[in-house]
C-alpha cells in the first residue's frame, strides 16, 4: 500500500477524513515506518559496499556506491541508491591477493586494555589489519571506520551494512520492507487514537501493532531461505599442526 492508501484507510476507519486528519495521519505513517525500519536488519535494508584503502590509511570513509542492495524501484541504480548508514561487518583484501578475511569489531576500551600503541601509525606497528572500530560519520554523513593495526599495504575494504532510510515522501511511495503493512497500519491507528484522546484504545492498538511487527520478523526468518553457520576465525600465526 502507498502512503496515500494507508492514510486513507486509517482516517476512514477513524471516521475523520478532514484534510488536517489526513495530513497528521501521513506524518504518523512516516514516523512509524522509520521506527520499523530501524528496529531490525531487514533483508531489504542490507547492502554491500567496496572501498579502496591506501597504505597507512588511518581512517576509512565509506562513500562508494553500493555494490549489492535491494532495488526499491525499477529506476533505482547504484548511483542514486541510498548510502551506507550502519557498518555491520567488514572484510579486508590486500591488493594482489585473491581472498581476504573478516575483521573483528572491537570498541575503543578493548584496544586500550590490550595495547593502546596498536593505533600508532609507524613502521613498528603497521601490519595487516585484524580488527576495526567505528569512527564518527563525516560532515557528509558517510560512515567511517578505523582499521587496527594501520594497514601496511593498500587493499579493498568490503563492508556489509545497513542502508540509510528513504522515507515515504510522495503519496505514491510504498514501504521498501515487505510484510510490514499491517503493523504499520496498526501503529498509525494507535497514534490517531492518541491524537483523538482515546488513550485506552490506543494502548490496545499499539500492542496489536507490536505483535504484528514481531510476526513480520518471524515471517522473514521462517518463510524465506535462511541458514545459520558458525565460521571460526583462525589467526594466521596458527597452522594445522597446532590443532
Amino acid at each position: 500500500m502507498t502512503l496515500a492508501e494507508i492514510s486513507t484507510f486509517v482516517t476512514n476507519k477513524m471516521q475523520d477524513t478532514t484534510d488536517e486528519a489526513v495530513s497528521i495521519c501521513k506524518s504518523f505513517v512516516k514516523r512509524n515506518y522509520e521506527n520499523i525500519y530501524n528496529s531490525a536488519l531487514w533483508k531489504e535494508t542490507i547492502c554491500s559496499v567496496s572501498q579502496s584503502v591506501a597504505a597507512q590509511d588511518t581512517s576509512i570513509t565509506i562513500s562508494s556506491d553500493p555494490d549489492f542492495f535491494y532495488y526499491p524501484t525499477s529506476s533505482t541504480v547504484a548511483a542514486n541508491a541510498p548510502r551506507l548508514d550502519l557498518v555491520i561487518a567488514v572484510r579486508f583484501t590486500t591488493t594482489g591477493d585473491t581472498e581476504g578475511f573478516e575483521l573483528l569489531h572491537e570498541d575503543w576500551q578493548a584496544f586500550f586494555q590490550w595495547n593502546p600503541s596498536l593505533f600508532e601509525n609507524d613502521a613498528s606497528h603497521r601490519a595487516t589489519p585484524r580488527n576495526f572500530t567505528h569512527l564518527p560519520k563525516n560532515s557528509a554523513g558517510h560512515c567511517r571506520v578505523k582499521l587496527v593495526p594501520v594497514p601496511t599495504a593498500a587493499g579493498t575494504l568490503f563492508t556489509l551494512g545497513k542502508l540509510k532510510l528513504t522515507n515515504l515522501t510522495n503519496d505514491t511511495d510504498e514501504p521498501t520492507i515487505r510484510g510490514i503493512t499491517n503493523a504499520l497500519i496498526a501503529l498509525t491507528e494507535a497514534d490517531m487514537l492518541e491524537y483523538g484522546r482515546r488513550p485506552d484504545e490506543a494502548v490496545s492498538k499499539r500492542r496489536e501493532g507490536v505483535e504484528l511487527m514481531s510476526m513480520a520478523h518471524d515471517m522473514e526468518k521462517g518463510q524465506q531461505e535462511n541458514s545459520s553457520r558458525i565460521i571460526p576465525l583462525i589467526d594466521s600465526r596458527w597452522s594445522r599442526d597446532d590443532l
